[in-house]
């Protein structure tokens, strides 16, 4: 508030300077807008060069511009020569009359005081009403060139404000009924209303468009009985009550109910491993038939997202559900269509799906990946034993003579394509899906060259090698790398000798080439190797560097370093499945499991992941996987079984 310095100085402004720029300047009121250059001027000097404003509040200059526009309006109100339309209406108090005579003793700048009747009933004012009385007359006098109405910008200016401006705002309806419920007593022990008891009924409909009541009472004491105590009051005014209630229905306007959203625009959500979830559906608002609708539509979401092909295969997933997921984690799930037709089986799943399959589950349900689709997950991989294939799948080739070692990721001809091996590599991470690093292997990758089919293939090492992963195998490397020529694919020029084609013939390719290219007698580094030639008596030393025995495109990350194929499965007493050869952990995931064996520095940075091969960790820090609710299904024994 301004002090009384203060306000004699603005005072002072507004009868002198003040209204003598006004009958010069804008003599017929056009509009303050017109002068808020100058008084915006004036008043920044007269903060600083008037005494009383050295020291003011933060607000002290809204006050005095405030003070300033509400004389402008006076002096336009005043001025005779101003039309009617343009002035400021008249405000009255509500349930009031206009009295034709005056007291001798009014006094127009104090207001009357009101009826204890009135003070009771009338609800305050909201806070929206009283930021009205302050920007009334700026409203008014900002153009509407934008079409906007009155009530339009109102309601801006109200919406633009603070949160902390709107905690004034009261519900009218709530107060009249809780002044009343309190005032009634009041007003029947006041002396002026003596001896006299009042009932009222307030009638009014909730946000859900059901009819309420509110019984309010005065008694003429706190021990007087309530109207109703009694048995024979009862019947009159329930009698009462019911009436007024059927009154208020035929009344008061009914809102529509609100509707339920279509299952069309109920979309399945993805959370942030890109897994699809059930989406938050109100079931109290869905019918049984559009849930069952969002429910299925889920169902062949997560089959489309984990296999791509095909319609979800009802009948089988009903018949042999360990075949399509693992029915020990997800034992809460039912395809049973028969069962959705039931509505109290309906929403019984429904509530065990949005438990275990919402927004906040940890781990929701997910078919087993298709083989030709694996690479699109990245969570739940390591939970199924995905590395493992049926014995009838163990063969070995017919021409190259190579054992044929189970793998998890199968040629096309298992996949019904009958292109030249087209397969694809991945990488498999707990942390979620990375798509951005998957590059298909293209036919000139998966054909072998004249070379690999005269030698045989050597035998690999361990009895299942690992996955087509970055993570844990070397890049291949195609003959037109090597400078080979490329065999005749239309003439039977593919590698056999493994069914699934490629992957082993191709890890081979550079040592058999390298093999090749070397003469049949060699020495150590360094030394002569074959016979002169060039100049005659002057022989020719060449340096050739020893070769490592797998020669691969090593990085600085330790995720991507070639692995020795090895059947070892067992570390430290602790026995594992193929899937720790399927996948990497996160270092967080290690903190957050309670690793300590390994260090950050153990761990290296692959696809912006800091990372570790799950076939190392297995090895350094095996009994890290027990404790992990994802990975421990990869242990097959423990050192205490």
């Amino acid at each position: 508030m301004l002090t009384d310095e203060q306000n004699e100085a603005v005072n002072a402004f507004v009868k002198g300077d003040f209204v003598t720029y006004i009958r010069e300047h804008n003599p017929t009121y056009n509009g303050f807008g017109g002068i808020t250059d100058w008084v915006s001027e004036r008043r920044t000097n007269m903060f600083a060069e008037h005494a009383a404003f050295k020291t003011h509040d933060s607000d002290a200059p809204n006050l005095v511009d405030r003070k300033i526009r509400n004389y402008y309006y006076h002096l336009r109100d005043a001025d005779p020569n101003v039309p009617p339309e343009r002035k400021s209406a008249k405000r009255k108090a509500p349930g009031r009359k206009a009295s034709a005579r005056k007291s001798p003793n009014h006094n127009p700048t104090k207001p009357r005081k009101r009826g204890q009747l009135y003070d009771l009933l009338v609800p305050r004012t909201t806070a929206l009403e009283l930021y009205e009385c302050d920007v009334k007359q700026e409203l008014e006098e900002v153009s509407d060139d934008e079409g906007e109405s009155y009530r339009a910008r109102l309601k801006k200016g109200w919406e633009a404000l603070s949160a902390d401006a709107h905690l004034n705002y009261e519900n009218c309806r709530r107060l009249l009924v809780e002044n009343m419920r309190s005032g009634l007593n009041e007003l029947c022990r006041t002396p002026s209303l003596a001896n006299m008891t009042a009932l009222s009924v307030f009638a009014y409909r909730d946000a859900q468009g059901e009819m309420k009541l509110d019984v309010c009472d005065g008694r003429l004491a706190d021990d007087s009985p309530q109207f109703g105590s009694r048995d024979d009051e009862k019947g009159a005014l329930k009698t009462l009550t019911d009436l007024y209630k059927a009154y208020a229905c035929r009344s008061i306007p009914a809102l529509p109910p609100p509707q339920p959203p279509s299952p069309e625009e109920i979309a399945i959500p993805y959370n942030a491993l890109g897994i699809p979830i059930y989406p938050e559906v109100d079931t109290m608002l869905l019918p049984p038939d559009a849930l069952k609708t969002v429910t299925v539509r889920y169902f062949e979401v997560l089959w489309e997202y984990a296999h791509n092909v095909g319609e979800l295969p009802w009948d089988n997933l009903k018949r042999e559900p360990g075949q399509y997921y693992d029915v020990e984690r997800f034992h809460y799930i039912s395809f049973d269509r028969s069962a959705l037709m039931n509505p109290l089986s309906l929403y019984a799943l429904v509530s065990q799906l949005q438990a275990y399959c919402g927004p906040s589950a940890e781990e929701p349900f997910v078919f087993t990946p298709s083989p030709g689709h694996a690479g699109q997950w990245g969570t739940s991989i390591a939970s199924s034993d995905y590395g493992e294939r049926p014995q009838e799948s163990r063969a070995s080739g017919a021409e190259g003579g190579a054992t044929d070692a189970p793998a998890p990721t199968p040629t096309t001809a298992h996949l019904g394509d009958n292109s030249t091996g087209a397969s694809e590599r991945h990488t498999l991470s707990n942390s979620g899906v990375d798509r951005s690093h998957q590059s298909p292997v293209t036919s000139t990758d998966v054909v072998a060259s004249p070379i690999a089919q005269e030698s045989p293939l050597p035998e690999p090492d361990c009895e299942t090698p690992a996955p087509l992963s970055k993570t844990c195998s070397g890049a291949a490397t195609s003959p037109s790398e090597l400078g080979l020529p490329m065999p005749d694919v239309a003439s039977g020029g593919a590698i056999t000798g493994t069914k699934r084609g490629s992957k082993r013939a191709i890890d081979v390719l550079p040592k058999i080439a390298e093999e090749r290219r070397q003469p049949k007698r060699s020495r150590k580094d360094g030394e002569e190797v074959g016979k002169p030639s060039g100049e005659e008596g002057r022989p020719q030393r060449t340096l050739r560097p020893r070769i490592p025995a797998t020669k691969t495109n090593t990085t600085a990350s330790k995720v991507t370093a070639p692995r020795p194929r090895s059947n070892k499965k067992v570390f430290e007493g602790w026995e594992f499945n193929n899937s720790i050869y399927q996948g990497a952990i996160l270092h967080s995931d290690y903190v957050a499991c309670g690793g300590t064996r390994l260090q950050e520095e153990d761990f290296a940075l692959e696809h912006s992941r800091v990372q570790i091969a799950a076939c190392d960790l297995a090895e350094r820090d095996p009994a890290w996987f027990a404790r992990s609710s994802l990975w421990k299904s990869a242990i097959k024994s423990r050192p205490d079984m």
